[in-house]
């Protein structure tokens, strides 16, 4: 091969040096930016595992306001249940379908 075949002129070694340089350069930071988008992908994954984690307590949280609202009405309904022999005159609680104002139309 000669030197004619080659698309690259051969000009001296300071740009041969120049041109290494540069590509050095350029690794440089293509890792830099390789690090960077390392550590904020490991930022977010924190705030996804803490997001996780605080969506799980806020649904333990209503499973257990819901327990409780059974509880409570349980507790009504036994309560009313007991309570209305005695007083079935005095007392009407009043059922949620029932109370439904008529469809119009």
């Amino acid at each position: 091969m000669t030197d004619e075949t080659f698309d690259m002129p051969r000009n001296s070694d300071e740009d041969a040096v120049q041109l290494a340089l540069a590509a050095a350069e350029a690794i440089k930071l293509v890792v830099a930016e390789r690090i960077a988008l390392r550590n904020l992908l490991a930022a977010k994954e924190a705030e996804v595992a803490r997001l996780r984690e605080h969506i799980g307590m806020i649904r333990d949280s209503y499973r257990r306001l819901a327990n409780e609202l059974v509880s409570q009405i349980e507790l009504v309904d036994k309560l009313e249940g007991d309570v209305r022999p005695e007083t079935a005159s005095l007392i009407e609680f009043p059922r949620f379908l029932n109370n439904l104002p008529p469809k119009a139309g």
